[in-house]
This record gives C-alpha cells, sequence and structure tokens, in this order.
C-alpha cells in the first residue's frame, strides 16, 4: 500500500510539473519545473529497485538530464544577459527593437534546443530514450512516451515562436534537419526492434520529427498542424501502451513482438484496438494519424519547405513498414501460447476508449483541427 501511495503522488507530481511547463511564461519558472520534472523523471524510471535495467534507466536518464539543464540554463543566462528580462512576452519585444547579432543569436538557440531536444526525445538528444523506455517499469515507460514530451513540445513551440521569432531564419534550417534526422531515425532504427517498447520509442522520435516539421514552417497553419498531431499522438500512444500492459501470460509480463503472435484468434477485441492504433500511427487513410501527417506536410509544403516534405513522406512510408509487421504478426503468424485474459481495469479501458477516439477522430477531424486552430491563433495576434 506504501508503495501505491508513493507510485501516486510521484505521478500526481510529474503532472503538475509538466502542467508548469507547459504554460510557463517566464524563462525562470521553464527551467524550475523543466528540472522538477526531470528530478521526478529519475526516480519514476528507477522504480523497479530490484531490475538491473530499471536501475540503469534512471542512470542514464540522470545523466542527459544534467547535461540538458547545464546547456539551458547557459542559453537563458545569456538571453537574459542581452535582453534582461525573464518575461518571454517583454524578450520578444526587445529582440524585436534591437536583434541579437547573428552569431550570438545562433549560440543561444542552439543552447536552448539542444536542452528542449533532450526532453522532446528529438535526433541530437534522443540515446538515452530506448534504454529507458525499455527499462522503465511499463506505466512510467508510458508516461514518457506521451506527457513530458507533449509539455516540452508546448515550451519549444511558445520558446520559439515567442522570444525567438525575430530570429526565425537563423532557426528554421536547425529545426528542419532536426526534423529530418528524427524522422529517419524512428523510421529506420525501429525496423531492427522486436522488444515492442523499444520499437515504440523510436517510434516516438520519428514522430517528433513530423512535429517538428510542422513547427519548422514558423505559419499559423504549421503550428495548427502541430497540436492537431500532438493530440492524435498522445491518444494513438496512449492505447498502445494499454494494450501492452495487457500483455501477459501466467500474470508475467511479456514485450516482445513475437508475443502478440495469434492475438486475433485468441483475443480478438484487443487485437482489433493494438491494428486500430498501427494503422493511425503508419498513417494509413482515412485513420486519424493520415490526417494528421497530413496537416504537417500541407504546413510543410505552403512553407516550401518542399525536400523536407517529400523525405518525411518517405519516412513515414518506411515506418509503416513496422507498425503492419505487429499488425501481420497478430492475424497472420502462428498462435504462441495465448496471452491472459485481458483482466477488467484500468488498461483495458484505456485501450478501448483510445481505441474509439481514434475511431471518431479519423471519421470526424475537424473538430479537433478546429480546436488545434484555434490554439494557434493565440500565437499570431
Amino acid at each position: 500500500a506504501d508503495k501505491k501511495a508513493e507510485f501516486g503522488a510521484l505521478i500526481i507530481a510529474s503532472t503538475l510539473a509538466m502542467c508548469l511547463v507547459a504554460s510557463a511564461s517566464d524563462l525562470l519558472l521553464a527551467f524550475v519545473s523543466l528540472q522538477f520534472l526531470n528530478v521526478l523523471g529519475f526516480f519514476l524510471a528507477g522504480y523497479s529497485k530490484r531490475s538491473v535495467q530499471s536501475t540503469e534507466a534512471a542512470v542514464k536518464y540522470m545523466a542527459f538530464s544534467a547535461v540538458a539543464a547545464g546547456l539551458l540554463l547557459y542559453g537563458f543566462a545569456i538571453l537574459f544577459g542581452a535582453t534582461h528580462s525573464l518575461n518571454l512576452q517583454e524578450i520578444h519585444r526587445v529582440l524585436v527593437a534591437s536583434p541579437l547579432s547573428e552569431s550570438k543569436a545562433l549560440v543561444v538557440f542552439m543552447l536552448v534546443f539542444l536542452a528542449l531536444c533532450f526532453q522532446t526525445g528529438a535526433f541530437t538528444m534522443y540515446l538515452w530514450a530506448p534504454d529507458v523506455v525499455e527499462g522503465a517499469p511499463t506505466p512510467v515507460t508510458a508516461l514518457f512516451a506521451v506527457a513530458p514530451k507533449i509539455a516540452a513540445m508546448s515550451l519549444t513551440v511558445s520558446v520559439l515562436m515567442g522570444p525567438f521569432k525575430p530570429l526565425f531564419v537563423q532557426w528554421q534550417q536547425v529545426i528542419v534537419a532536426a526534423a529530418l534526422m528524427s524522422m529517419a531515425l524512428g523510421a529506420f532504427a525501429a525496423l531492427r526492434q522486436n522488444n515492442i517498447k523499444r520499437l515504440m520509442a523510436y517510434s516516438s522520435i520519428g514522430n517528433v520529427g513530423y512535429v517538428l516539421l510542422g513547427l519548422a514552417s514558423g505559419t499559423e497553419k504549421g503550428i495548427q498542424s502541430v497540436v492537431f498531431y500532438l493530440a492524435i499522438y498522445m491518444v494513438m500512444t496512449l492505447g498502445v501502451f494499454a494494450v501492452i500492459l495487457l500483455m501477459k501470460r501466467k500474470e508475467i509480463m511479456v514485450e516482445e513482438v513475437s508475443d502478440l503472435s495469434g492475438l486475433g484468434r485468441s483475443h480478438p477485441m484487443m487485437a482489433l484496438a493494438m491494428l486500430i492504433f498501427m494503422f493511425s500511427l503508419a498513417g494509413i487513410p482515412p485513420m486519424a494519424g493520415f490526417w494528421g501527417k497530413l496537416y504537417i506536410f500541407m504546413a510543410a509544403v505552403e512553407a516550401k519547405l518542399f525536400w523536407p516534405a517529400i523525405l518525411g513522406v518517405l519516412a513515414s512510408v518506411v515506418a509503416s513498414y513496422y507498425y503492419l509487421r505487429v499488425v501481420k504478426v497478430m492475424y497472420f503468424d502462428e498462435p504462441a501460447d495465448a496471452l491472459d485474459a485481458p483482466a477488467m481495469g484500468v488498461a483495458r479501458a484505456v485501450a478501448f476508449a483510445a481505441a474509439l477516439l481514434i475511431a471518431v477522430f479519423s471519421l470526424a477531424p475537424q473538430p479537433l483541427s478546429s480546436v488545434a486552430a484555434a490554439a494557434a491563433k493565440g500565437l499570431f495576434p
């Protein structure tokens, strides 16, 4: 009971930290809330004290978060020294009136962006993600794969479209490069993964790449596509990890893709939910993931990022292989020892609720798109 209370307290505190990160309006609050989130993440990653993998995940998370904290603090310090303000809107106003030199602007941007890449798991600071996602307890993995990334991406959008908006010319190509490398890494590195948690970690890196491509457009439609895609990604990924939590054989959790063999026959509803998530992640029409990627690529094309959009489509095609491989294992491979019947509980409810939401978003994406448009409009007065 004590352990359950302790775990619940850490999750609640992490949720508070993520809310602070997403709503931060000044540099100090952004830095403190991010470090609060990272400390809690360290404890959650190493929560299984008797697991060597969990301890390794915690150490790696702590090491990378320390490097990211140093980069972020240094970048914020230079920004504060140049503008004499911590408020994001005030920094934007000062930089519009007296822009930084190109060299200083690039240095500050690279320091801040590299630190935020750690939080989002984008290319250059992604190395912690696969090991931490695989080694941490599965409920923690589900948290790492979704909520902190969305909170950090919200802060990234606020910083780039706020203080750094006058420096758009300097940072656009850096974002494009990070997006392309993230998409390529997510597409090709996951091809060889047999552990489904590790596969989803690389998939997450690829999905961050699509979001960065929408951000690189620097337009209202680009930000709208980012908000829309993040909402779809949250539901898809939560659904996948809910199914992973249900993957048990004789009350022991299993994590290999091959463990899903014959799931379509032994547990058809569970397999159907996983099929919906995989098709959506692959971007197969008319699934919700398809609409998310379409909006991203349309925004990139309108911003004249033609080659990045084309390469993004190709990366999505490559990535569809390992998503469809999961479907093939569930429906066409010879059945393995059947998984335990999904027990009634939170994981089962989340899996089927997420599948239903994806189905609704697939058939009627417009309401969510309208909400995303309203959110993006606030950054373009």
